[in-house]
């Protein structure tokens, strides 16, 4: 559970007509020493990612010089979040285990906000509310761990 992190949203179709825009992003807050936690696109002209909370100031202010107007329609901060990665072997090739995940969230009356599962399919983060983690967290760990447990 990692809190102390806020997404940034890019938005714009310049995006998607703009060459290694991602590629200039990324080297951009490496070179300034922001390190992106998560990063999920939902489209050609929609890019969200995740830094720690005390960086977020300073990413906007580069983000805002170098893309903003250029390619960029918008930068939304998304506050007050939090990431949860489900981890395990068991997870490859498990058919439904996503589904089972968010199921199990959207039970306990929590949104989802964002979303990213690597190719190696042994994890999954998504991001909900700060005020959710811990709620989620436990609700997972009952579905998955507890009630498993007593199945076997």
């Amino acid at each position: 559970l990692a809190k102390d992190v806020e997404i940034l949203n890019l938005k714009g179709i310049g995006m998607a007509e703009t060459p290694n825009i991602a590629g200039r992003l990324f080297t951009l807050l490496g070179e300034n020493n922001i390190n992106i936690i998560m990063i999920s696109g939902s489209s050609e002209s929609n890019l969200s990612f995740i830094v720690k909370k005390d960086d977020v100031k300073r990413a906007v202010e580069l983000l805002n010089e170098e893309f903003v107007g250029n390619g960029i329609r918008s930068l939304e901060v998304i506050e007050d979040v939090c990431i949860i990665t489900v981890v395990g072997a068991g997870m490859a090739g498990t058919k439904g285990i996503a589904a089972r995940i968010f199921q199990t969230v959207a039970e306990n009356d929590v949104n989802i906000i964002m979303i990213a599962q690597g190719s190696s399919e042994v994890n999954i983060s998504f991001v909900v509310e700060r005020k959710d983690g811990t709620k989620v967290i436990k609700a997972l760990h009952k579905k998955f761990i507890e009630d498993e447990n007593q199945l076997n």
